[in-house]
């Protein structure tokens, strides 16, 4: 295997003493070096001759420890709110150090957990407490707000309601409803209803004194209005003395509420990282004792079988070893791509590590096949920075990338290498501006007087020649992926295959060239020269539709379009310099309508360039990423592969210590 081709993998069958088994598989878990299969699925051999595993008592066990601290977590989150990440976040993110918890078997874990879960839960119970209180107060609020309205009227809240010969209403309506509550109640043509009003600026509100035998028409009077009723159960006094007792009460309420987030808080405090720590150790051991459902066992021996990198051989063999306190064996065999998929899994350097999400967003290779990480990864770079053509937009890609980095390249890995990709790109769009002289379009002659230094070509000014670039650029790549395509093909033992698909294009592109130059007038050549490019070119389409049949055709005509494809390297820098142009020319007559328009046009400015850099990265990207999987990829890459999936412990809070407790 080289660096083109994913890594090799063996596959491996490790027999561990069943007393050690639990032991062996958390060291498998930690190290991640084995992607574990099922070994009664498949064409194993060994499976006959073993009885089908189940997995570990524990299991369970550890699933419930999971789902009571989870809502220990759930009841601290909900409780106390986060804290809002400051300026200097942005610049030195805070650090997480990882906290250790115990190596140590489940049955030995257990008393740690039941600790934890003891303390902690005090949270849940002053979760529940403060959930009343809330509630309580939001009561509270309600109360206070009718007996403030009803103190405008003067009506006291115990005499709402029906009593034996009257009933009292109180409502609320927007203020230009109002009329329309008053001529509802007038329409009933009585003196037996009694109506009391206040009116502010928003609301209006009504209370109703009426007979018991008029109810149900002053019912049916405010139904066609906007009439909200006021409740106030339980309330008694004056409007005056029920507001106080409210107050008071409320007062206590929040103080209440303040003390028992403090005390939730205190809790977090004490106890926050070493739930995260054992709630993911604990998920960790659910794991452990899940894979033991993919073994095999003798009444002895549990046998393990799944997939390595040959090139962890050793590093396994000893670890197995250490776990296993020298009671294991471990046989390695190379697999068979015929009988069972096998994983792949990337083994490039570690500047084109970021790189391998982009191979697998398109397909990732088949094993055995050709990893082109390695070779797309500076393309990309290339290709984005190119385009982008503009150390300024660069500059900003870089700081926001840097940023991005820092901040959120601990939730994930993919986030870590996009920012890194970007990062990449947006050194070359400094690089390729400071060539082509782009600094935020033409803004340092045009406002400051000054030009970039290392400036080589103004691409507005020289379009052909970048064009020439572009096309240049084009002819390599994609004969590099003929190249691959041939080396494919004769690696598989389909060297006529080969010949006639891949080797025909090396022979029909220098004699359509020849010709090209002839007819165009660009060179003058002898006629035994264009003699041979007609052979040549004759040559090659007849090898094309030997290859292809009646589709050779279109052959032809894809090829020229994936040559052609690569002018969008030219037509995205020209965009990005002549919208750059644009914005500072429009920045300029802004500026100069008045100077108290500066900094409208400065503002302007801003907002524009920071469009005209989103949209050309995102132009930038989606371009660079075409020309990869359509015009290159499309001579050579297989994908298909199964991304190599190692039975690994992934941990963000925790980090087992070997035995020493952090309590």
């Amino acid at each position: 295997m080289t660096v083109l081709s994913p890594a090799e993998m063996l596959v491996v069958t490790i027999g561990v003493h069943a007393a050690e088994a639990e032991a062996a598989a958390r060291a498998l878990h930690e190290s991640g070096l084995v992607e574990i299969r099922d070994i009664h699925d498949g064409p194993g051999e060994n499976a006959p001759a073993l009885t089908p595993g189940e997995r570990a008592w524990y299991t369970t066990a550890s699933i419930d420890y999971r789902l009571k601290i989870d809502r220990i977590l759930a009841a601290i989150s909900e409780s106390v709110p986060e804290r809002k990440p400051s300026l200097r976040d942005l610049f030195v993110p805070r650090s997480t150090e990882p906290t250790l918890v115990p190596a140590l078997p489940f049955p030995e874990i257990t008393a740690d957990l039941d600790r934890l879960i003891g303390e902690g839960g005090q949270a849940i119970a002053l979760q529940q407490e403060l959930a009343g209180l809330r509630e309580r107060t939001a009561e509270l609020e309600a109360d206070l707000q009718a007996a403030g309205r009803l103190r405008t009227l003067g009506v006291h809240p115990e005499h709402l309601g029906t009593a034996a010969y009257v009933t009292v209403l109180a409502g609320t309506v927007p203020a230009d409803a109002a009329e329309s509550v008053r001529d509802a109640i007038a329409a009933l043509a009585t003196d037996e209803v009694l109506l009391l009003s206040h009116e502010t600026d928003e609301t209006a509100v009504f209370a109703i004194a009426t007979v018991n035998g008029r109810l149900p028409a002053v019912e049916e009077a405010l139904a066609g209005t906007a009439w909200e009723p006021i409740a106030a159960p339980g309330l008694a006094g004056t409007p005056e003395e029920v507001i106080r007792r409210l107050e008071a009460e409320r007062a206590e309420v929040r103080e209440r509420s303040q003390q028992t987030v403090g005390e939730i808080a205190a809790i977090r405090d004490a106890l926050g990282d070493l739930l995260q720590a054992y709630r993911e150790e604990a998920e960790m051991l659910r794991e452990e004792g899940e894979v033991f459902s993919l073994t095999g066992s003798t009444q002895e021996i549990v046998v393990i079988e799944g997939f390595v990198r040959a090139s962890d051989r050793a590093r396994l063999e000893a670890l197995v070893e250490e776990a296993s306190g020298g009671t294991s064996f471990c046989r390695f065999s190379p697999p068979d791509p015929a009988r069972t998929p096998v994983p792949v899994a990337y083994q490039n350097p570690a500047w084109a590590q970021p790189f391998e999400m982009l191979t697998s967003l398109f397909a990732v290779p088949r094993y055995g096949g050709i990893d082109p990480t390695v070779i797309i990864a500076p393309i990309i770079v290339l290709y984005f920075g190119f385009m982008l053509g503009d150390a300024g937009y660069g500059l900003v890609l870089v700081l926001g990338a840097y940023l991005g980095y820092h901040l959120l390249s601990r939730s994930s890995r993919s986030v870590r290498d996009l920012t890194l990709i970007l990062l990449a790109c947006g050194v070359s769009g400094i690089v390729f501006g400071l060539l082509q002289g782009g600094f935020f379009g033409d803004l340092l002659p045009r406002f400051f007087g000054m030009e970039l230094p290392f400036t080589v070509i103004d691409p507005l000014a020289e379009p052909v020649t970048i064009l020439v670039v572009a096309l240049a650029i084009g002819v390599v790549q994609i004969n590099a992926g003929l190249l691959l395509g041939l080396r494919q093909n004769v690696a598989a033992n389909r060297t006529r295959q080969g010949i006639f698909e891949q080797c025909s294009w090396f022979i029909l592109q220098p004699a359509a060239a020849v010709l090209a130059l002839g007819f165009f007038g660009w060179a003058t050549l002898p006629p035994a020269a264009e003699i041979i490019a007609v052979i040549g070119a004759v040559t090659g389409i007849g090898m094309v539709f030997v290859a292809y049949g009646p589709l050779g055709a279109f052959r032809l005509t894809n090829f020229l379009g994936d040559w052609l494809s690569y002018t969008r390297i030219l037509a995205l820098d020209l965009a990005t310099l002549g919208i750059a142009l644009t914005i500072n020319i429009l920045t300029g007559m802004i500026a100069a309508i008045s100077p108290w328009l500066v900094p409208v046009a400065v503002a302007f400015a801003v907002v524009a360039h920071t469009l005209n850099l989103l949209l050309q990265a995102l132009g930038g990207m989606i371009h660079s990423l075409r020309l990869q999987y359509v015009e290159f990829f499309g001579k050579f890459y297989t994908g298909g592969g199964r991304a190599f999936a190692p039975f690994a412990a992934v941990r963000r809070h925790s980090l087992r210590s070997g035995g020493e407790k952090r309590w």
